[in-house]
């Protein structure tokens, strides 16, 4: 089974991972926006699932909730609307687990991605 566990460590790995094409651009855009999406989730894998823990964040300020994701999204130069792409994918692979997640996206929007890990 996949969860967001599993694929945070693939990702980190350089092994391919499966997911949602969080932002229909360049492909160094999107690879910005998976970095942040991945440092995201590996922040909160304790709540993966949890839809109570996510629903009593809704109106809170994503800098706090992923602090090092923001501070790494911030350091690299990247757009408000990376952070927003970035955030909201994160919070709907964690929210639903990455397998619902992954069967909530149209079919048109799944990609297999790999990273080279960053030393």
């Amino acid at each position: 089974m996949k969860t967001c566990k599993t694929e945070v460590e693939a990702w980190k790995e350089g092994r391919p991972v499966t997911t949602v094409n969080v932002s229909g651009a360049a492909p160094a855009y999107e690879n910005g926006c998976l970095r942040i999406m991945f440092a995201a989730i590996g922040e909160k894998l304790d709540f993966e699932g949890d839809e109570s823990y996510w629903d009593d964040l809704v109106g809170s300020d994503p800098d706090t909730v992923f602090p090092n994701a923001s501070r790494m999204c911030v350091d690299s130069g990247m757009t408000g609307a990376m952070w927003g792409f970035s955030v909201s994918a994160a919070v709907v692979f964690l929210r639903n687990g990455w397998e619902k997640a992954i069967e909530l996206c149209p079919k048109d929007r799944l990609q297999t991605v790999s990273m080279l890990p960053l030393d």
